[in-house]
């Protein structure tokens, strides 16, 4: 008996590319088959003749056509909404019944649907109107209607795909979500739930991000927003600390698509509820410990000193704006990993030896490396924190050619301005040298002025 031959084959990689060429080609010709909009003037038109309660006017559907495009416009979605108005909005399109008004119908539930009115009135209006007028919701055109409608529609298409390995917008263009609906309320809700879910599942044996980063990834093209994208990231990053998960992937992602803790972006919060924007804050401050521990760990790599490392581990928590200055010799020992961005812009070329500089309760403070390198320096005064901060900014590595801060002008306080004298506290800020039982004075000191 011939036995059969087990055959198997891989696409070549120019096969793919003819491939997602057609595929695009495919889902243009599909989004043309989409009821385009009337012209602006014409729905203008349509909205003077509604406001003027000229009902005779609207004799076609192209007329009708132009006054249900009214709900595709959030400043003129509003006017529709008093009982009267939407009674004779109704009546207007019952009369002119179209393929064109129904679909665009559909188009402004999944707009607005976040909305009141919408989840009230024009969702039970828009299925009617489907219905009565025998629209196959089957179709290519009304196909997505059928989740729309469904109270367990968005669960639906939710566990449909995270049950299932495939590119986000190939599902969505298969269920029916065209493009055009694509940056809508309706398709927010669905991607947060479906970002929710394979978050939730991330675990140290199920640790891969692909996934959950090509959806965070839809923003590059205003598929969702920006505050949307920072959200999925920040429950990444929640779910990774909570899990105690390798964070180096997420921590480097988070900073490219994001920035360092300090960027504007982390204060986006357009169409978020005080819970997501918390979510978000949270994130923030689990970042900024990543960081902490990142360079406290590289920094005392560097610098041989067990006696501070074991000090300072114990308020890394308490500390924000970790930053290392470096001269050639250190910097050429730090690993290629730190080599890069976005880690560069916190690490400063200077004269000599290693420096490290954080913030913990508005004050700056100033390690320098080596044991006989200089004192601790802290400093309070905002003015002095900011010049000392912006003089370093031609010295980051993250520069071409950057300039070479000379270190020894972090030295500002004399032996008049120590911050203890034996075991008491004399000054807010100030200097202090390591000397003696210094971990214990140093305590106490932190134990008065360096608790947040």
């Amino acid at each position: 008996m011939i036995r059969p031959i087990n055959i198997s084959f891989q696409l070549k990689e120019e096969t793919l590319r003819v491939k997602k060429k057609s595929l695009r080609s495919i889902k243009l010709i599909n989004e043309k088959l989409v009821p385009s909009k009337p012209a602006i003037d014409q729905i203008n038109l349509a909205l003077d003749h509604f406001r003027r309660s000229d009902f005779e006017y609207f004799d076609s559907k192209r007329k009708a056509r132009a006054l249900c495009c009214l709900l595709l416009y959030p400043k003129l979605y509003a006017l529709i909404q008093s009982k009267k108005e939407f009674n004779k909005f109704i009546s207007i399109l019952t009369q002119y019944p179209s393929k064109s008004v129904a679909y665009h119908l559909l188009l402004a539930v999944m707009m607005f649907w976040k909305q009141e009115f919408t989840q009230k009135r024009l969702v039970k209006f828009c299925k009617s109107y489907l219905v009565s007028n025998s629209y196959n919701q089957e179709s290519n055109q009304f196909k997505i209607s059928k989740y729309v409608f469904d109270k367990n529609g968005i669960e639906l298409l939710v566990d449909r795909y995270t049950n299932k390995d495939e590119d986000l917008l190939t599902y969505l263009n298969e269920i029916g979500l065209r493009q055009t609906a694509i940056k809508s309320q309706f398709f927010e809700v669905v991607v947060k739930q479906i970002a929710t879910v394979l978050i939730t599942n991330l675990t140290r044996d199920n640790n891969d991000l692909t996934r959950i980063q090509n959806i965070c990834n839809l923003s590059n093209d205003g598929y969702i927003s920006k505050p949307i994208e920072i959200l999925i990231i920040s429950r990444i990053i929640s779910r990774i600390d909570k899990q105690k998960m390798y964070n180096q992937d997420i921590r480097k992602y988070a900073l490219d698509k994001i920035g360092d803790v300090d960027h504007q972006n982390w204060r986006l919060s357009s169409g978020l509820s005080n819970n997501e924007v918390a979510t978000i804050q949270s994130a923030k401050q689990i970042l900024e410990g990543w960081m902490t521990d990142l360079f406290l760990d590289r920094f005392w790599k560097l610098i041989e000193d067990k006696n501070r490392r074991t000090f300072w581990k114990k308020y890394s928590k308490l500390m924000s704006n970790v930053k290392i200055i470096l001269d050639q010799s250190l910097y050429a020992e730090l690993d290629n990993q730190m080599k890069a961005s976005p880690y560069l812009n916190r690490i400063y070329s200077g004269t000599r030896g290693a420096v490290l500089i954080f913030e913990i309760n508005s004050r700056l403070f100033v390690e320098f490396g080596g044991y006989a390198a200089g004192p601790l320096q802290v400093y309070k005064n905002q003015d002095d924190i900011q010049k000392l901060i912006g003089s370093l900014s031609y010295s980051s590595y993250s520069k071409s050619y950057p300039k070479t801060y000379t270190t020894s002008h972090l030295k500002q306080f004399n032996t008049f301005q120590n911050l203890m004298r034996g075991y008491s506290v004399i000054r807010d800020s100030g200097r202090f040298a390591h000397q003696g039982n210094w971990q214990s004075k140093l305590r106490t000191w932190m134990h008065t002025y360096g608790k947040n």
